[in-house]
């Protein structure tokens, strides 16, 4: 996949209630958090009750999962180069391969999969990750341009 200049680009919040913040991108994991433990969050959390909005940064596809760790999962492959993953949700939205806009909605927020309260989890990756442990390509949600 070709980046398009990502850094420049000016990306939909991908939420528009009011929320909090929980886990930081990099924070490591304090004890009790079983095998991630010490290990550095790769995302940003918000926290929001179960079912507010959640959209789309950008034009790209949608790919919709269910997993035990991140629960219903939407992953976005943006036309700027970026892998954007949308974890913990009640429900998403498009189906897999679905090609969605910059601003539609993409799910809603829940508490599925490893999650102890309401909230999103999203990571942003540049290129398409084949190994989490691939940290340094991992970017901060919180730093991308936001209008």
């Amino acid at each position: 996949m070709e980046l398009k200049n990502w850094k420049d680009y000016i990306y939909h919040p991908p939420l528009l209630d009011n929320y909090k913040l929980g886990f930081k991108f990099g924070q490591k994991y304090p004890v009790g958090f079983g095998n991630l433990t010490g290990q550095r969050h790769l995302g940003q959390d918000y926290l929001l009750p179960v079912g507010k909005p959640i959209y789309a940064i950008a034009d790209g596809v949608t790919k919709s999962s269910v997993g035990r760790h991140g629960g219903n999962t939407v992953t976005l492959t943006t036309n700027r180069g970026l892998s954007v993953r949308y974890m913990h949700l009640s429900r998403f939205v498009p189906e897999s391969n679905a090609n969605v806009s910059r601003g539609q909605i993409i799910g809603y927020t829940g508490n599925t999969g490893v999650s102890t309260v309401s909230h999103l989890h999203m990571d942003v990756f540049e290129g398409v990750p084949t190994n989490i442990n691939q940290f340094d390509n991992f970017i901060d949600p919180l730093s991308l341009n936001y209008s």
